[in-house]
C-alpha cells in the first residue's frame, strides 16, 4: 500500500556514513586491540566455566586452583582493556577534535543526501506513510529495552561471572569446602543470576542496535521530505 514495500526496500542498502578515510593507523591498532581483548576475555571465561563444570565431578588440585585464578585474571584484564583503551584514546583525541570536524560533517551530509535522493520518486503522502511505520517499529523496539542494560553492562557482567566462577571454585584457600556446595549453594545461585544478567544485557544491546538501524532509515525519510519541501518552496517562488 502506497508503495511502502518499495520504499523500505530502497532503504535496505542505505548505511550511515563511516569516515574510514579519517581512521588513522593508531586508531585501527586500538580497535584491533579492543576487539581481541573482548574476544580473549570471552574465551577465558568459557575455559573458566568448563573448568568449574569439570571440578563438579573431580577433586581439583593446586594446579587447577592456580589455573582458575590465572584465567580469572586474564578474563578481567582483557575485558578492562577492551573497555577503557578506546575510551582513553577518545579522551586524548578530544583536544584535537576541530581539525577535521567541518570536512567530515560535509562528507557526511553529502553521503546522507545521496541516500535521501533515492526516495525522490515517491510522493509526500507515501513518505509520510513509510515514516509512520518505521517510527512505530523503533518505538516497539525501545519499549523492550531497559535503560539499565547495554554493552558496558554486558562486559561488567562478564567480569562478574568470572569472579563468581572463581569464587564458586572456592578460591586459593578454601576451594574444596566452597565447591562441595554445588550449583544450588549461595555461590551457585549468584553465578546463575549473573548469567541471566549477561544474557539480558546482550539481548538489550542487540535490540538497541536494531533500533539504531531503523533510526537512520527514519532520518533518511525525513531528509527526503525536507528536500521535497525545499523543491516545492522554490517552485512556488519561481
Amino acid at each position: 500500500m502506497y508503495r511502502l514495500n518499495q520504499i523500505i526496500r530502497e532503504l535496505e542498502g542505505c548505511e550511515p556514513y563511516k569516515p574510514f578515510r579519517f581512521i588513522t593507523r593508531r586508531e585501527r591498532i586500538i580497535n584491533i586491540i579492543s576487539a581481541w581483548g573482548l574476544a580473549f576475555s570471552g574465551i577465558c571465561f568459557l575455559l573458566l566455566l568448563m573448568l568449574a563444570l569439570w571440578c563438579q565431578y573431580n577433586t581439583p588440585g593446586l594446579k587447577v586452583i592456580w589455573l582458575a585464578t590465572a584465567l580469572y585474571l586474564l578474563c578481567t584484564l582483557s575485558a578492562l582493556v577492551a573497555m577503557f583503551i578506546p575510551s582513553l584514546y577518545g579522551l586524548i583525541k578530544i583536544f584535537g577534535w576541530k581539525k577535521d570536524a567541518i570536512t567530515e560533517l560535509l562528507l557526511e551530509i553529502d553521503h546522507d543526501e545521496a541516500n535521501a535522493k533515492k526516495l525522490s520518486y515517491y510522493s509526500k503522502l507515501e513518505l509520510d506513510y513509510a515514516k509512520h511505520w518505521v517510527q512505530l517499529k523503533i518505538n516497539r523496539l525501545l519499549v523492550r529495552v531497559s535503560n539499565v542494560f547495554g554493552d558496558k553492562t554486558a562486559l561488567m557482567a562478564l567480569i562478574g561471572l568470572a569472579y563468581g566462577a572463581i569464587k564458586g571454585l572456592g578460591g586459593p584457600n578454601n576451594l574444596l569446602a566452597m565447591f562441595s556446595k554445588g550449583f544450588y549453594s549461595v555461590e551457585g545461585i549468584v553465578i546463575q543470576v549473573l548469567a541471566l544478567l549477561l544474557g539480558v544485557s546482550l539481548g538489550a544491546l542487540m535490540l538497541k542496535k536494531m533500533a539504531g538501524y531503523y533510526v537512520y532509515k527514519l532520518e533518511l525519510i525525513e531528509a527526503a521530505l525536507k528536500i521535497e519541501a525545499i523543491k516545492s518552496e522554490e517552485g512556488a517562488q519561481s
